[in-house]
């Protein structure tokens, strides 16, 4: 996870295992999301509501995060906000996949594809994420803001945070989860793209400004 960001602002940007995982799997079985294609069985339209599903409850785990870390260590607040965060309490229960126990066709799948995955899963997060190192150095994202705040004339940037999960698969996967948080496959952080993923950080940036 790259963590950008000044006390007033915060672009968060990851490749979270939950949505490697789905891609990995939709690879795989050539499904396809629901945004792009209409699902060919049922098991493609679960595992299609699933992948909807992941970013809002990987953000919702990540909010509840970031607030049990602002609290003293040791306090009980800390603790069970520690705890409410748990993967497991979003959906995101590997290996055994219990929360899908009333969807076996796709339990059954996840299960199937978990030992393989496994054997890639470093290999490519390590490739995206070196990937994603570069493009933010190329596009800066402290100038980014600096210059969005200047167009609109400010004299100090409001609180914001944006969040920018990237997915090996699709590629060129573009997908508005809300008005701070985007879901982009991997051409995104190809250094000829640099740009196009600028001018999305810009306009994400003026819009919460």
């Amino acid at each position: 996870m790259n963590l950008l960001g000044k006390e007033s602002w915060t672009i968060i940007c990851d490749v979270p295992e939950v949505l490697q995982f789905a891609a990995y799997v939709g690879k795989q079985n050539n499904f396809a999301p629901a945004d792009e294609a209409s699902p060919r069985s049922s098991l493609e339209a679960e595992w299609q509501e699933w992948w909807e599903e992941r970013p809002l409850q990987h953000t919702h785990q990540l909010e509840i995060t970031q607030r049990a870390f602002a609290l003293p260590l040791g306090s009980r607040e800390r603790k069970e906000l520690l705890s409410k965060a748990n993967p497991a309490n979003f959906g995101w229960d590997p290996p055994e996949f219990e929360s899908l126990s009333q969807k076996a066709l796709l339990q059954q799948l996840f299960l199937k594809h978990w030992n393989a995955f496994l054997q890639i899963r470093e290999t490519e997060r390590q490739g995206l994420i070196q990937a994603l190192d570069k493009q933010l150095q190329l596009i800066k994202p402290q100038q980014v803001v600096k210059a969005c705040v200047n167009l609109k004339g400010s004299e100090s940037v409001p609180p914001f945070q944006i969040n920018l999960d990237f997915s090996p698969w699709p590629n060129h996967y573009k997908k508005e989860i809300t008005a701070n948080h985007y879901v982009l496959g991997m051409a995104y952080l190809v250094p000829s793209r640099q740009a196009e993923l600028k001018s999305l950080l810009e306009a994400m940036i003026l819009n919460l400004l």
